[in-house]
């Protein structure tokens, strides 16, 4: 707004009075104007943050923000299948770990990761020089401890007829006493150094023999039939210990899943269930429960232990459906059907740790609340609910923004 000053006019202060009041009215006018169009704004603020509430859910946890778009249905009761699915991948069952058994150079690999070898195939060539300087050591010794043996049962037969001939001297009175017992004395330590020259043989010729052992089975070789699973590269020093190599037995798998706390006791031994395999979709596969074990995993970000639970797969059925180790595939165990249960859709199941929720509206197209409730079974599709709703309520489940409403 363009406000004009005048230049003072004949009539003097009359003009300039009249003007003044002219522009009062309209600053005044212009005021009211602005205060007007603020309202407004703030008012529209205010109407426009009531479209965006949350709904907190239970437990003091957090809130579910309240969607544009709700699925609803009408909680009825059926028939509910008792069933668990988990997944996990198929492993073998045997696993052999070869390690050094002592310090060593190794050679370059000779197989790689996937390789099928027979038991005795050379996984590694290792380096006897060594192993050949250590067993012609042990073979010099045996033979200078045979030298050695030879020369002291020598002694020990000339200070045995010594002592013999003393004796029979000192007992006819010709030969001192004194003679006698250093006779004696000569036969005792040629008796002890003989045996303990013999001990020192026995030794040697035990640590030639591993020595002769060692060189001759010095290579690495597979213990079982098996496919290589893992292989360091070799060409290098290994340490005692380190391990070298993995073979798994392709012909025997099994299934190793973890199993929640809440559900782990349902299982037992020698229990079948089935094994879905993504390689095999057609053909479900029967399996044993072998064992559970005793104690839990490590929980990571759930605060629900996990327990791993063994399946075990027939040989045969290995072998007709050409399983391999690694295949990924999922363990289903029925336990039943519950009838007439209350049921919801696991979808609309929600959890705040170990509290579970659903969001229930009073009718179609009212927005939700949440609720606690009290789960009974639980299948891949459907949840039980025994307490916190009723036959005939409105449950809802969030859908994405834009998306249509059943």
């Amino acid at each position: 707004m363009k406000v004009m000053i005048c230049k003072k006019s004949r009539t003097g202060n009359l003009t300039e009075s009249v003007y003044g009041r002219v522009l009062l009215s309209v600053i005044m006018l212009g005021s009211l104007s602005v205060i007007s169009s603020c309202a407004k704004k703030k008012t529209g603020q205010k109407k426009a943050n009531t479209t965006s509430k949350s709904v907190a859910g239970p437990s003091g946890g957090e809130g579910v923000e309240k969607a544009q778009n709700w699925s609803y249905f009408e909680i009825k009761r059926s028939s509910l299948i008792d069933a668990v699915q988990i997944e996990g991948k198929l492993e073998a069952s045997v696993k052999i770990e070869m390690r050094a058994e002592k310090r060593m150079r190794i050679g370059p690999a000779k197989v790689k990761v996937a390789d099928h070898v027979r038991k005795g195939d050379v996984l590694f060539v290792v380096d006897t020089k060594e192993f050949e300087q250590k067993k012609q050591a042990a073979s010099e010794r045996v033979a200078q401890l045979n030298v050695d043996i030879k020369s002291s049962k020598a002694q020990l037969l000339f200070a045995s007829k010594q002592h013999d001939r003393k004796k029979g001297l000192a007992a006819k009175g010709i030969a001192a006493q004194k003679e006698l017992e250093e006779a004696q004395k000569a036969l005792v330590t040629a008796e002890s150094h003989t045996k303990t020259k013999e001990l020192e043989l026995r030794k040697a010729e035990r640590e030639l023999s591993a020595a002769n052992e060692t060189v001759s089975t010095a290579n690495v070789v597979s213990p079982i039939d098996g496919i290589v699973s893992s292989i360091m590269p070799g060409g290098d020093e290994v340490n005692q210990g380190q391990s070298l190599a993995m073979i798994s037995n392709p012909a025997q798998l099994s299934m190793v899943v973890p199993v929640d706390e809440t559900i782990v006791t349902r299982f037992k031994q020698g229990q079948t269930v089935q094994i879905l395999v993504e390689a095999a979709p057609d053909k479900p596969i029967e399996g044993v429960v072998r064992g559970i074990e005793a104690r839990p995993q490590q929980p990571g970000g759930s605060a629900v232990n996990s327990y791993n639970l063994s399946v075990g797969i027939a040989a045969d059925i290995v072998k007709s459906l050409n399983l391999r180790d690694g295949y990924a595939a999922q363990v289903r165990a029925v336990f039943g059907e519950k009838k007439n249960a209350l049921t919801v859709p696991r979808s609309g199941l929600k959890q705040n740790g170990r509290d579970s929720f659903l969001m229930i509206a009073d009718a179609r197209g009212k927005a939700p609340a949440a609720r606690a409730v009290k789960v009974g079974v639980v299948n891949d599709l459907e949840a039980e609910i025994l307490e916190g709703i009723k036959e005939g309520e409105m449950a809802a489940v969030a859908t994405e923004r834009g998306g249509q409403q059943p």
